[in-house]
């Protein structure tokens, strides 16, 4: 009888906690890793939360020093995977290293170069339209943004036998660059099917006091400059506009970091901060908002806010990369006053009501579907495969 053989150690690098529920990205790469999970022995390199964090008790000393204080904590993570994984047997040394994302890319290329061993990038974003994005809108600390991406998204693209990309757009992007096709492979954001708590969805909605009231709802991080921005286009141009044209409509704002934007608001605006049970939230909500001015990757708050039934309105940019739907509506920005405004006046006709919506049934398959990563894993298992034993 041959005897069953242990799976194959892979390593994902990602320069955020997985384990942090607050965050998009985060649970993306924790959707990405439990598809893997049957094919492979997952080692995560990559920095953990904060002993006994909660929500609300985030770094101190602003957004831009949680952000250098997670790379500098991913950086260090690495260095010690790097050495562990040099000192180890050759029947436990990781034989398949995944960058998720470009941060932690250059590390995973030199490791598995020196190793000789299979190496996955997995870029979250187009490899220069989000640079240049940023660039374009005057996004602060642009020049530093695209200088330290440039590096490690060059030595990943080399080094990688295969590039899974969120979207097609963004699969094209990296075609454009000269990028063998055969070596591009499309893996859509996997996020779990979210359930609908009767119960969770009423408490939101007596503590929001929604009684004849739409909830329009924009997510993200704060932590991320784009959605700081959007943010501020919410409060600053939207809302006015609204008090006079949609006096219904409440615009309603979550996400990591968001506590500290929550004061000087108009009237109709409200930050909720990082709220523990978002699913429920989004149930309670009956408009979801997506006026991102930043063109980047596959955007994980308009697929969460379609995977609960949420009519939404987005912008071109917030909206590439993502599957069509009859819940989508794609405008400018300038449009997007008057498309928030229908959108609510169709609210109104069909009832405000806290019953779960039917999410498109092709986004429950795209996005909440394991069909497709569990191939992946399949093909890249057997890549990464040790040579048969005889």
């Amino acid at each position: 009888m041959t005897e069953a053989r242990p799976p194959v150690r892979a390593a994902i690098f990602y320069h955020r906690p997985i384990d942090d529920p607050y965050h998009g990205g985060s649970r993306h790469c924790q959707g990405f890793a439990k598809g893997l999970a049957p094919y492979f022995a997952i080692e995560f390199v990559g920095p953990r939360l904060p002993r006994g964090w909660a929500a609300g008790q985030r770094d101190r000393g602003g957004v831009r020093l949680a952000v250098v204080g997670y790379l500098l904590r991913a950086f260090a993570a690495a260095a010690r995977f790097v050495l562990a994984d040099g000192s180890r047997g050759s029947a436990d040394r990781a034989r398949l290293l995944i960058a998720f994302d470009v941060y932690l890319g250059g590390i995973a290329a030199i490791w598995s170069r020196i190793r000789r061993v299979e190496m996955v990038y997995y870029p979250q974003d187009s490899p220069h339209r989000v640079a240049q994005g940023w660039t374009d809108s005057g996004v602060r600390g642009a020049w530093l943004f695209r200088a330290f991406r440039a590096l490690p998204e060059r030595w990943s693209v080399r080094a990688a036998s295969v590039v899974l990309v969120p979207s097609p757009s963004v699969g094209r992007d990296y075609a454009e660059l000269g990028i063998d096709p055969r070596r591009i492979r499309l893996c859509p954001m996997n996020r779990e099917a979210p359930m609908y708590r009767p119960a969770a969805v009423e408490e939101w909605r007596r503590r929001l006091d929604l009684q004849g009231r739409t909830a329009a709802i924009f997510v993200g991080s704060f932590q991320y400059p784009p959605n700081v921005r959007a943010f501020e286009y919410l409060r600053d141009s939207l809302a006015p506009l609204l008090q006079e044209r949609a006096p219904s409509v409440e615009i309603l704002v979550a996400g990591l970091d968001s506590e500290a934007f929550a004061s000087g608001l108009p009237r109709n605006v409200r930050v909720l901060g990082t709220v523990d049970d978002l699913d429920s939230l989004l149930f309670a909500c009956s408009i979801g908002l997506a006026p991102m001015d930043v063109p980047g990757g596959t955007s994980g708050k308009v697929i969460d806010f379609l995977l609960h039934g949420l009519p939404t309105v987005a912008t071109p940019q917030a909206a590439n990369g993502v599957a069509p739907s009859p819940l989508l509506r794609v405008v400018p920005l300038a449009s997007f006053p008057d498309a928030v405004t229908e959108a609510d006046g169709a609210t109104a006709a069909t009832g405000a009501s806290p019953a779960p919506r039917s999410p498109d049934p092709e986004y429950l398959r795209l996005y909440a579907g394991e069909q497709e990563l569990r191939s992946i894993a399949a093909d890249l298992a057997t890549r990464a495969a040790p040579p048969s034993a005889t």
